[in-house]
């Protein structure tokens, strides 16, 4: 039951890192707490100051992680610009060129021909 309760606490403290790799907020930090408060009160304050270095460095690394893909971004934002306009052009090419979808819509499978027919397989 320790083990559990350990697990799903980990578990719920870090799925906020997880799901949102490069934003944090105060949440975290209450998270953060709280699960330290529950290491400690269930007796394990080595696995509470474990838990509290491992988050702080997975912290840094993630808030490291934002500012180079900030950095990244802002480097290559003209060339991102430049690409998503090539594509929309190329939209505008591939509409055109399509050949027209019919207005009438096709059957549904291997049966509507048979049946249209008045000779459909069982």
């Amino acid at each position: 039951m320790l083990w559990y309760s350990l697990i799903h606490v980990i578990l719920v403290c870090h799925s906020h890192y997880y799901f949102n790799k490069f934003y944090y907020s105060m949440q975290d930090d209450l998270r953060h707490r709280y699960a330290c408060a529950v290491l400690r009160e269930q007796g394990l304050r080595e696995a509470a100051y474990d838990y509290s270095q491992q988050s702080y460095e997975w912290l840094q690394e993630a808030r490291g992680m934002a500012g180079q893909y900030a950095i990244e971004r802002q480097a290559y934002e003209g060339r991102i610009q430049e690409l998503e306009e090539q594509v929309a052009n190329m939209r505008i090419v591939i509409d055109d060129l399509e050949p027209r979808r019919r207005t009438r819509p096709r059957g549904r499978g291997r049966g509507d021909h048979a049946s249209s027919q008045g000779s459909a397989h069982s």
